[in-house]
Order: structure tokens, then C-alpha cells, then sequence
């Protein structure tokens, strides 16, 4: 099942500071060589139920960012097509602040319930 989420952000500081949350950080070396560095801030927190999400930062170029991989799937993802969440609507959007993304509450648990994948030809729904 779906365990959790994240939520880029190019201001950590920002939101640790907002939500009184310790910033941890992060990095790790690919096969080629490249340096990739993170800063997480909320982990605890957003995993005891997945409701929540993990906010990070990215460090270095966006080029290098993990997501802008070339995997030869045979659907080119667009991006993520919306998230879907049960829990406290209040307390999530308070956690978030601000966001552009589409996010959809259902009853339940408290959990993260699914993720669309966009892709040229349609969305790929993960529950």
C-alpha cells in the first residue's frame, strides 16, 4: 500500500520555521558519479499515518533531480496528475500552506489513498 508522500519545495527553511519542524539532510552519490543533496523537514510527523506529506528541497541544479530520469517507459509521464488523501481536510491544508497542485479528500482513515500519474495518454492511478 501507499506509504507516504512529498512535497518539493525551494523553501525549507520557510516551512520548518512555520511548523516548528527539524530540518535533516540528506545526499548520496550515483553510479556516474553525480552528488545529489536533499534537506527533508516533517518526516516523523507525516509518517505516522501518510496524511501528511514530507516537504523537501533539492539541492544543486534541477537537471540532476531523480525525477527527470529517462526510464524508456513506453507512457512518458507528465507529472503528478493529482493526490488523494483522507484525514483531517483543516489540519492537512494547515500543514501545506500554500500549494498548486489538485487534492482530493475521502473519508477513511487517515492515509494517504491514491496518486494519478499523468501521462500523454492518460492517468496511471496508484492505490
Amino acid at each position: 500500500h501507499l506509504v507516504g508522500w512529498v512535497v518539493a519545495t525551494d523553501d525549507l527553511g520557510v516551512i520548518s520555521r512555520r511548523l516548528g519542524l527539524d530540518v535533516s539532510r540528506g545526499a548520496r552519490t550515483t553510479p556516474d558519479g553525480t552528488r545529489l543533496n536533499w534537506q527533508l523537514a516533517g518526516v516523523a510527523r507525516a509518517l505516522t499515518t501518510g496524511a501528511l506529506p514530507i516537504f523537501i528541497e533539492w539541492g544543486g541544479s534541477a537537471d540532476l533531480h531523480p525525477g527527470t530520469a529517462k526510464a524508456g517507459h513506453r507512457l512518458v509521464p507528465r507529472g503528478i496528475a493529482w493526490i488523494e488523501v483522507a484525514g483531517n481536510e483543516q489540519a492537512l491544508r494547515a500543514w501545506l500552506g500554500d500549494f498548486d497542485f489538485e487534492l482530493r479528500f475521502v473519508d477513511g482513515a487517515p492515509g494517504l489513498s491514491a496518486v494519478a500519474i499523468g501521462t500523454e495518454a492518460h492517468e496511471i492511478v496508484l492505490r
